[in-house]
């Protein structure tokens, strides 16, 4: 008995009553190969617990590199080693290398579907997401760290990868800083130089002839 993909498609769905099955088994047979393990859900739903890039999901992510480092002050004294009072932690660095097959369906339905093929959508929404310039958060298995910029994205192009996308996307965590307002008064401030620091009073000048003469003989 021969069946068009639309019936094969019909009864399928008619014999599972799992509604969320039947959705991932007409996925698979319309848009590619989508793994049982990969959850029927949106973008809200799987951003906290699914490994991502702003928001990105890929269909493997091969390799995780975290780096957590610090600086330790170092300050020269006239005897001695150099002396140390004090250390900050520097950015967070990550680097993911990440795949893509053309052969299977998208995570999240809709996703990577601006070009002609799943992987060169995804590389195009990478680079726009590197050329936003904007903050993104990005989720690994180990934890979630917001505040992050693609600082560069890697990816070999060849015989390999006709059919899908293999990259190393190199992140780094920007540190944020608030900046602190105070209230200034709407009165005229005048500087110490041009302060008036009050009338000159008139001297007085002495008119009897002796005081004169006295004044004039150095006798005060």
């Amino acid at each position: 008995m021969n069946l068009s993909l639309n019936g094969l498609s019909d009864l399928t769905v008619s014999l599972i009553n799992d509604s969320r099955q039947a959705n991932a088994l007409l996925q698979t047979m319309q848009g590619g190969y989508r793994p049982r393990q990969w959850p029927i859900a949106g973008v809200e739903e799987l951003v906290y617990c699914k490994t991502n890039i702003g928001g990105l999901f890929f269909d493997a992510v091969f390799s995780t590199t975290t780096s957590h480092s610090a600086t330790i002050t170092s300050h020269p004294v006239q005897n001695g080693a150099n002396i140390s009072d004090h250390m900050y932690d520097n950015p967070v660095s990550i680097s993911m290398e990440i795949g893509m097959s053309d052969a299977m369906a998208t995570m999240v339905s809709g996703q990577f579907c601006s070009a002609y093929t799943k992987s060169v959508s995804a590389y195009r929404e990478l680079v726009k997401l590197m050329q936003a310039h904007q903050p993104i958060t990005v989720l690994t298995r180990m934890n979630q760290y917001p505040n992050m910029v693609i600082q560069g994205i890697t990816v070999e192009d060849g015989p390999n990868t006709l059919t899908g996308l293999r990259a190393n996307v190199n992140m780094q965590q920007i540190i944020m800083a608030s900046v602190a307002t105070e209230k200034v008064s709407a009165r005229n401030w005048t500087s110490a130089g041009s302060a008036k620091r009050g009338e000159a009073q008139p001297k007085e000048t002495p008119t009897s002839v002796m005081r004169q003469g006295e004044i004039a003989a150095g006798m005060n």
